[in-house]
């Protein structure tokens, strides 16, 4: 029997009105994909967009989630979220049981996933919590399935108690997804012109997967407690139809692959490049990626440049041998550098993301991060200070050493932006002082990167040709948005 959704996204705190949004939240679009595939009907609300996009207050952003859930009646209500956005996770889960006391609430999500037990046993408006990929489980918890009987989900038995179910890895293609359900998103907002999805090229971008998942596991990084079975793909075939997709409805001249190691089947990427070619893309839409340095070499390089892409980052982490052994990220500075230099004699900007302040870092070490972006001379790059994610093995090591509180992400205020120990070995001066450096040193490759090449310059000929003349803000009517605003 057809059921009513709605799925929401928790907002973060700290946001500002007007603030660029990188790019659709695909996993809540999956989600909703497959509920539409299954024959139910489906709301989203995004709600860092109400905040970003249409500056709500909290209280004002409280009443657009009642006042939608009030209108739809939902049966099913599912709440995702991240560490950063917990403490609206809580109010939100309150607000959609008092709303819909009947509703079945859902959470999900990277944080949810990492902490499930924890999770549960604080958000107490909340039913059940599905661990990892939620796709399949979602539609059997439509279909009435009792979460009780679901692998990878936690509930609570007649006493209150949190219990959880062993995980199964899943043993579905990803191929059998329906692509996200991104008619019900404010697509317009999302591929607007910016720097921020490309870092500092002016392209209006679309992003998509065509993998989950990672071979590696980092020891700074909650990808390996949140994809079970390691690295999936979609195939080419199924990747290249979504792209041309996209870009058909969309316009859009670039896209960005949101996958954790595009590289990481080099085999499946030539043959991508391929279709690239042979479905007409090549010219028509240019595409930026994630990879790493072991990954790469000059012939895949060389390919993927024919076929379009522009933009590559790298995650570089760190120019310090020591503390890549200890994130346990199975590259060298080496590699690293050379990677880099593969990458810009192919002709693709290139961008390398450092994080600064990792576990026992030293003032040298960072400096040596700083040093080593300097000599790469990237078009971009990433300098952000440490953030502990729970479920992370850098996050278990501080707990078991007394550094850090077991529930360390359990913050209630929404208003307060979460702020971690310094967990270096520089002193919280030496740490903010580098911090800071840092971010100049990214912001001066910004500014740098202003200036338009030859790609970007016939992108905008090539839109023109397609789109035709500027078109008025009521060409967006069309597009269902994900972002309501209360009645004044």
């Amino acid at each position: 029997m057809p059921i009513r959704a709605v799925l929401i996204d928790t907002t973060t705190a700290g946001v500002r009105s007007g603030r660029a949004i990188k790019f659709a939240p695909l996993g809540l679009a999956y989600l909703a994909a497959s509920l539409r595939t299954a024959g139910h009907s489906v709301q989203l609300q995004n709600r860092l967009n109400l905040r970003t996009w249409q500056g709500l207050s909290l209280p004002e952003l409280d009443r657009a989630t009642e006042q939608l859930l009030e209108e739809e009646r939902p049966d099913l209500i599912g709440i995702s979220g991240v560490t950063a956005s917990f403490a609206d996770m809580l109010v939100v889960a309150d607000i959609a049981r008092r709303a819909c006391p009947e509703a079945l609430i859902v959470l999900g999500g990277v944080h949810a996933t990492t902490v499930p037990r924890e999770t549960l046993e604080r958000v107490t408006g909340a039913d059940c919590l599905v661990i990892g990929e939620g796709e399949e489980r979602i539609v059997q918890l439509a279909a009435g399935a009792s979460p009780g009987d679901l692998p990878g989900v936690a509930w609570r038995d007649a006493e209150g108690t949190v219990q959880i179910n062993p995980w199964e890895a899943p043993v579905w293609s990803l191929d059998s997804l329906a692509p996200p359900a991104r008619d019900l998103l404010e697509m317009g907002r999302y591929i607007s012109n910016s720097r921020a999805a490309i870092r500092g090229a002016h392209l209006r971008c679309a992003g998509l997967l065509g993998s989950r998942g990672c071979h590696h596991r980092c020891a700074f990084c909650s990808e390996p407690a949140y994809s079970i079975r390691g690295y999936r793909t979609h195939s080419p075939e199924y990747t290249i139809r979504e792209a041309r997709s996209i870009v058909e409805a969309y316009r859009v001249p670039a896209l960005m692959f949101l996958d954790e190691n595009f590289t990481g089947d080099r085999e499946r990427v030539m043959r991508l490049m391929q279709l690239w070619h042979r479905e007409g893309l090549v010219g028509r839409a240019r595409f930026a990626v994630q990879a790493r340095a072991d990954s790469v070499d000059d012939e895949l390089l060389e390919t993927m440049a024919e076929a379009g892409c522009v933009h590559v980052e790298l995650g570089v982490e760190s120019g310090s041998d020591r503390i890549l052994k200890r994130m346990n990220k199975g590259c060298t500075v080496a590699q690293n550098y050379a990677a880099a230099e593969m990458v810009k004699s192919a002709g693709i900007r290139l961008q390398v993301n450092i994080v600064c302040g990792t576990p026992g870092e030293t003032e040298e070490e960072l400096l040596s991060s700083f040093e080593l972006v300097e000599a790469l001379s990237p078009e971009a790059a990433s300098i952000v200070p440490y953030m502990i994610l729970p479920g992370t093995s850098y996050a278990r090591d501080l707990i078991e050493e007394g550094r850090l509180a077991p529930d360390f992400w359990d913050q209630r205020d929404r208003d307060a932006i979460q702020r971690y120990p310094n967990v270096s070995a520089m002193t919280d001066e030496t740490f903010r002082e580098l911090c800071a450096e840092g971010a100049r040193l990214a912001d001066r490759l910004y500014v740098a990167s202003g200036r338009e090449p030859w790609w970007y310059r016939a992108a905008r000929k090539v839109k023109r040709r397609l789109v035709g003349p500027k078109r008025s803000s009521a060409r967006k009517d069309h597009l269902r948005s994900d972002a309501r605003r209360p009645d004044a």
